[in-house]
């Protein structure tokens, strides 16, 4: 169970960490706001002079804890598949 549980709480993690939808609707104060939207605001806040490289650090930023838990949690989908393929 340890290998479909790791990779359940990946995908809730991947999916509460990048959700842009419900925080937007909720949160309206500028200090609360959320790496997606904050990253949202930068691509649109003017077309003709927005810097990609503020954007692309964002992006950076909101991927480093992602990678952080799935490195965290990998190890019990390793076991689970080293598990599964070992004939007894």
């Amino acid at each position: 169970m340890k290998p479909a549980i790791a990779v359940q709480m990946i995908f809730t993690f991947v999916t509460s960490w990048n959700n842009y939808f419900t925080p937007a609707l909720i949160l309206h104060d500028e200090k609360k706001k959320t790496l997606p939207i904050l990253i949202a605001q930068l691509r649109s806040a003017d077309w003709l002079k927005f810097d990609m490289g503020q954007v692309y650090v964002m992006i950076a930023f909101s991927i480093f804890p992602v990678i952080i838990v799935y490195l965290f949690l990998s190890r019990f989908i390793v076991q689970g598949v080293a598990l599964g393929s070992v004939k007894g």
